[in-house]
């Protein structure tokens, strides 16, 4: 199951509206499809789906204000069983984080069986932005990283967004 979260929606900007949804609750989508689109004073965003699936709920209905890296709906596999593939995206960086249960102390190389890969995707980053250049990298390999802390920077010609740990 996967989770669609808010978007960084910009610097100083820590919430949206959720303006309307495009998809409703058991509709199949497909990777990168439009699910809905969110509003703050600054800037208009919309939310694609990450993998193919079934949009199993949606958390935040239209007219909820929302926080950056809220719960918005999740997909579930799709209705013939068979597992949604992953997204394909032009850029993804990979977080090794302990899987459920290990201890924050404990690392990949101490429990290599019990590490999870966490697939970070470029955000969303705007009505027409459809790329961005990686400016910064605030970790390095092999770095340990907590959950929502900054991982790189990307910009484009209109905005510059943080991207954040999902897992730690």
């Amino acid at each position: 199951m996967a989770e669609i979260r808010v978007p960084t929606l910009g610097e100083s900007v820590t919430e949206a509206t959720v303006a309307t949804w495009f998809k409703k609750q058991g509709e199949t989508v497909a990777v990168d499809e439009m699910l809905c689109e969110l509003e703050t004073d600054k800037v208009t965003v919309e939310v694609p789906a990450t993998v193919a699936g079934v949009l199993s709920e949606i958390v935040a209905p239209e007219g909820a204000t929302v926080a950056v890296n809220a719960l918005l709906a999740t997909i579930g596999e799709k209705a013939d069983g068979k597992p949604a593939p992953k997204a394909k995206a032009a850029a993804a960086i990979t977080v090794d984080a302990p899987a459920p249960g290990l201890a924050a102390s404990e690392t990949a190389e101490s429990a290599p069986a019990n590490a999870r890969s966490v697939d970070i995707l470029v955000p969303a980053l705007g009505e027409s932005v459809t790329e961005a250049t990686v400016s910064t990298w605030f970790k390095q390999v092999g770095d340990s990283i907590a959950q929502d802390e900054m991982l790189c920077e990307l910009e484009t010609d209109k905005v510059s967004v943080e991207v954040p740990s999902p897992a730690a």
